[in-house]
């Protein structure tokens, strides 16, 4: 073997080393370029928050983990993931298995993007930590929410709903 095994990517755009330097769609681009051209190396934890990550690495960054095994803990806290990379985000975890913890907090999505997220989160018994604060999610969101947590396969014991929008329609 070639040095040890990786075991966690942390490129946290506030941290002192990235706070002027924070990860783009092109810089995310390469990590999961890179993590293809290694499978055999261990990434249990994929941490990217505060970070410029739009809607396109988001979808990047899906198509990547609806396959890859290795990442049991994603955060992509903090980052320019909207509407519709929350969609892409609900539609990777609905079918991978090996994410046990996911981290969404500061991500502005909404109730339309919040309301795909509560659905996926409902059908997949593998996650135990879903972090979905700050991200403008509405009383749509909340509903679906209380319906998916009803689900008897469900394993999640944490859900954080921080800072919700209380006054939406």
């Amino acid at each position: 073997t070639r040095g040890s095994p990786l075991g966690e990517i942390v490129l946290r755009g506030n941290s002192r080393e990235m706070f002027n330097r924070r990860v783009l769609d092109l810089d995310l681009e390469a990590i999961i370029l890179a993590l293809q051209a290694c499978p055999d190396a261990t990434c249990t934890t994929l941490d990217l928050s505060w970070n410029d990550i739009s809607d396109v690495g988001i979808s990047k960054l899906a198509e990547f983990l609806k396959t890859d095994e290795r990442v049991m803990r994603l955060d992509i806290s903090y980052n320019q993931m909207g509407e519709e990379g929350a969609r892409i985000m609900a539609e990777m975890l609905a079918v991978n298995k090996s994410i046990f913890h996911v981290y969404l907090t500061g991500n502005k999505v909404g109730d339309i993007g919040g309301l795909a997220l509560a659905q996926s989160i409902g059908n997949n018994s593998t996650l135990r930590t879903a972090e979905l604060g700050n991200m403008d999610l509405g009383h749509k969101t909340f509903t679906m929410l209380g319906i998916s947590l009803k689900n008897e396969m469900l394993n999640l014991s944490r859900l954080n709903l921080d800072r919700p929008v209380l006054f939406s329609c």
